[in-house]
């Protein structure tokens, strides 16, 4: 799933696989000092900076007795959508005004049309390619990945997932000022956390694309996402505006746009899937665990992505609405 939301573009935490090595394995590695130790060695070694009886040091203690686990980056300076107070959501959601600036612009999203060239004098540090505009698209972006991942535990989406919401898998990172000269430099990124693959059993996948259909029908003809503005107020106590709303409708349909461009046939899509997975696969170097890690490979059903894949390719706006046209 995170590999899925880098190849469109999106901010997601590296995730490493740890695993497992024996005490006795520790200690031969800190006798050589040529050898570099393990990722698992030194989060072990790190324990000795917790109290003993330290909640924190039995918890990790306990996960490194596993065969393996996942470590998620750090998001240092993020704050969830569960966490945004009222102020900090008109920040990170405020559009930008369309006309020229004095201000330098951030550039390199393929959601910013205007670009920008740094003065002479400036710093050789690049501004950060996020845009207020581009992070409500990018959210666009997430809801089209949610939908072909049946990603259900992050936004409630009608028709689709009968789910109330996860405001803590949507994450805002605050990046800072990179040019000194301008005090008022604030943009923020999405970062999405925790998504997941959860593939629909073969005899229900025929009802869940006709669901993810319906829904792609309505946002043509009613331009709406109520069900996430409610949400994003529910949390924040921010309504986003109309202006906003439609920003991140555009960020579907450019979603679509891409998934057709990246994606164009079910070949091209089987190919760069396939070679995901087997990326995946890869990360396991050691011993599995009860065939804990092959079921887990196994688990990603390409299948069930590249026929969700085949329908997304198939809707756009100007397809449900010409479709009306037609019928009358």
């Amino acid at each position: 799933a995170n590999h899925l939301m880098r190849f469109f573009s999106l901010n997601c935490p590296e995730c490493f696989l740890i695993e497992y090595a024996p005490n006795d394995n520790i200690k031969k590695l800190h006798k050589k000092k040529k050898d570099k130790p393990n990722l698992w060695s030194l989060i072990k070694a790190k324990l000795d900076d917790l109290s003993e009886g330290d909640p924190e040091s039995e918890r990790i203690e306990k996960a490194l007795t596993r065969a393996f686990f996942l470590i998620m980056e750090f998001q240092d300076g993020s704050l969830s959508l569960a966490d945004l107070k009222m102020d900090d959501a008109r920040e990170v959601f405020a559009l930008e005004k369309s006309e020229k600036s004095d201000k330098p612009q951030p550039v390199g999203s393929t959601n910013t049309t205007e670009e920008y060239s740094p003065p002479v004098d400036s710093p050789t540090v690049a501004p950060s390619p996020h845009t207020p505009r581009s992070i409500l698209r990018d959210l666009g972006t997430m809801i089209v990945l949610d939908l072909l991942l049946n990603n259900w535990d992050r936004l409630p989406l009608r028709h689709v997932m009968e789910h109330e919401g996860n405001a803590g898998n949507i994450m805002f990172k605050r990046i800072y000022n990179p040019i000194p000269q301008d005090e008022n430099w604030v943009r923020h990124e999405l970062v999405c956390i925790d998504q997941a693959i959860f593939a629909v059993h073969q005899e229900n996948q025929g009802d869940y694309i006709e669901r993810i259909e319906e829904f792609f029908c309505d946002l043509a003809h009613n331009a709406s996402l109520k069900e996430v503005v409610t949400f994003v107020e529910s949390e924040t106590g921010f309504e986003l505006s109309r202006e906003q709303e439609l920003e991140i409708i555009e960020g579907i349909w450019d979603c679509l746009d891409q998934v057709r461009d990246k994606m164009s046939t079910t070949a091209a899509a089987r190919e760069i899937l396939t070679n995901m997975k087997d990326e995946i696969g890869s990360m396991k170097t050691g011993e599995d665990w009860e065939g804990v890690f092959e079921n887990s490979i196994k688990a990603i059903n390409v299948e069930f992505l590249l026929r969700v894949l085949d329908r997304l390719r198939e809707f756009s706006r100007e397809k449900f609405l010409g479709e009306e046209d037609g019928d009358r």
